[in-house]
């Protein structure tokens, strides 16, 4: 009981936060407009968000049209999402990306109804009295997550939430690593839990263009490929199995070139891909993969969280992330990293 009381105040400050912001400003939900052609690229790059070096005597000021940002928590997106707009406009795909990552984060807050939250605060207390502390914290920290994101979310203008799958598409198209395996992932779709995105023309052009993208990014050695190729036949995935062909010997070559890349012990189980019981499949298997791993990745082992950095949940709403890193999430402005490769 007393563990209960020392929760309760953060547990009705955030109940009650939820569903007053909720009442304030979200939206109903927008269709995505019709994705624009991507202009040349800006000579300025998005500066990464970190916190800033402290100043010396020879500082100077950040130039024109430059991003600086104290850390991703502390900045509302709206505060910026006007620069990373123009920027993404004119272009600049590593901007997109950011801005397009960020965007999809807020539209989960479709989800945290008034009655989801009263659904939670109420699961809160079921658990506190069945003496499963544990649980019950965890319901309370989605909570205030949520509560977050709400603030992080503020003030930003309807139909910006609703661009969020295009920017992400601007930036696959343009080649941003972390936005081509997100994108190609169907990362775009479903942030607020509704399916009714599968009869849209953004969904329609998805599945045109998703398997290119994973050919793409295998043919410039991008590490994301692989579990991109993994989830192609994967039986426990929603959105690349629908647009791939079943082909049991690219699944066991997809499974045998993880395990050279990633090495031999990663655990490929979660993506629950049938192997056949025979020893000259499998020996094909490994031709075939060790053909892609030495044109595409030249023998090199990589590290599995570089390349599953473009698949993290971008929020916790529905509970249970498990994969590819336990309980992780993706931050405000850390969704795309900068740089040619991953």
């Amino acid at each position: 009981m007393t563990s209960r009381l020392r929760r309760a105040p953060a547990l009705l400050l955030a109940v009650v936060l939820c569903i007053f912001a909720i009442r304030a400003w979200w939206p109903a939900p927008a269709p995505l407009p019709s994705p624009e052609p991507v202009a040349p690229r800006a000579p300025a790059a998005v500066e990464r968000v970190a916190t800033p070096p402290a100043a010396t005597s020879g500082a100077t000021a950040a130039p024109p049209g430059e991003i600086t940002l104290r850390r991703a928590s502390d900045t509302p997106l709206a505060d910026i999402a006007p620069a990373l707009q123009a920027r993404a406009d004119a272009g600049d795909a590593q901007a997109a990306c950011r801005l397009g990552v960020d965007l999809l984060r807020c539209q989960a807050l479709a989800y945290l109804t008034d009655d989801r939250a009263q659904a939670m605060a109420k699961q809160e207390r079921e658990l506190t009295e069945k003496g499963e502390l544990d649980a019950a914290n965890n319901t309370a920290a989605k909570l205030l997550e949520m509560v977050e994101l709400q603030r992080q979310c503020a003030g930003l203008d309807e139909d910006l939430i609703a661009r969020g799958g295009h920017y992400l598409r601007q930036a696959a198209l343009a080649g941003e690593p972390d936005a081509v395996v997100r994108y190609a992932a169907g990362g775009a779709f479903g942030q607020s839990g509704s399916m009714n995105f599968i009869t849209t023309p953004e969904f329609d052009q998805w599945r045109r263009e998703a398997p290119a993208l994973v050919q793409r990014a295998l043919e410039t050695g991008q590490p994301g490929a692989v579990l991109l190729m993994l989830q192609s036949h994967s039986m426990n995935h929603n959105f690349l199995p629908w647009v791939t062909p079943p082909d049991a010997e690219a699944a066991e070559a997809s499974l045998a070139l993880a395990r050279r890349v990633f090495g031999v012990g990663f655990d490929t189980s979660h993506f629950q891909i049938p192997v056949r019981d025979d020893p000259r499949h499998a020996a094909v298997a490994e031709r075939r993969a060790a053909e892609w791993h030495d044109r595409h990745f030249d023998n090199a082992t990589l590290d599995f969280a570089d390349a599953a950095h473009g698949l993290i949940p971008l929020h916790d709403a529905f509970g249970g992330i498990e994969w590819p890193l336990p309980g992780a999430t993706v931050a405000l402005g850390q969704g795309c990293r900068p740089g040619e490769n991953h």
